[in-house]
């Protein structure tokens, strides 16, 4: 029996797009000591508060500051940002949420995006065999059959499969701002028995299933040999015709 891995947290990845020129008058918050652009976009993705833009002025300065607001939501103010020659303030676009499921025979990546998505999602290394075409949706996802060629799955260790995939913005057309990303699942493969009066000798490979990155249990498994028909039985002798019966004790397992 395999013990799947589970991811417990979503990756969240974000567009950002650029206002040059610009940095907001005030912000929610101020940093010091920040040593690069991308250590401060990454503040601005992990805060307990919905952070809209940040900027990151004089990189000698190593500040950052963040905000929850955006353009549209400084219709009301006048005069909200200030014109500084040189200065950028990057504001989100787009988010997407990826989540990896991780199931006996395949993978499966999961989307969810903040705002209407058009274009495709492919495994980098098969654009055109392993791909699933998306139209105005925000929430979508590809498969990728670990033995299937067309979807190059990688088996990096036993029980550990990888694969990189793309989430592009246009069917034809391939931009700066299409998001690469790796996805990964291992299982726990270690040998397990279950006998109800006989002994039994499993041999072979036991598929896996499950999600990624936390392991959990195996579930309650008991096994009965019965008649054809299902009856218990007490004895049994060559040519007797039975029949083995699984059952899962807790279902919740």
């Amino acid at each position: 029996m395999a013990n799947p891995l589970s991811v417990l947290d979503p990756v969240r990845l974000c567009e950002f797009r650029k206002l040059n020129g610009k940095i907001l008058k005030t912000v929610d918050a101020v940093y010091q000591d920040v040593t690069s652009l991308d250590e401060c976009r990454q503040k601005c993705l992990s805060v307990n508060y919905r952070c809209q833009s940040f900027d990151y002025g004089d990189p000698s300065q190593h500040v950052c500051r963040l905000s929850h607001h955006s353009v549209a939501t400084l219709t009301h103010i006048q005069d909200p940002y200030l014109d500084i020659p040189g200065v950028t303030t990057y504001e989100i676009s787009a988010c997407y949420n990826v989540t990896i499921q991780c199931k006996a025979r395949e993978m499966i990546a999961k989307v969810k995006t903040s705002k209407v998505f058009n274009g495709r999602i492919y495994a980098k290394t098969r654009p055109n065999s392993c791909v699933a075409d998306v139209a105005n949706s925000v929430d979508f996802e590809i498969k990728m059959a670990y033995h299937d060629l067309n979807c190059d799955v990688k088996q990096e260790n036993f029980g550990e499969f990888s694969n990189d995939i793309v989430i592009q913005h246009h069917d034809m057309i391939v931009t700066n701002q299409d998001l690469g990303l790796s996805v990964h699942c291992q299982y726990d493969l270690s040998n397990r028995s279950v006998s109800h009066g006989v002994q039994l000798e499993i041999n072979g490979e036991v598929d896996a299933a499950g999600t990624q990155s936390a392991t959990v249990s195996s579930p309650n498994v008991t096994m009965m040999i019965t008649d054809r028909h299902g009856y218990d039985i007490t004895a049994a002798q060559v040519g007797d015709a039975l029949a083995l019966r699984f059952e899962i004790i807790d279902a919740n397992s």
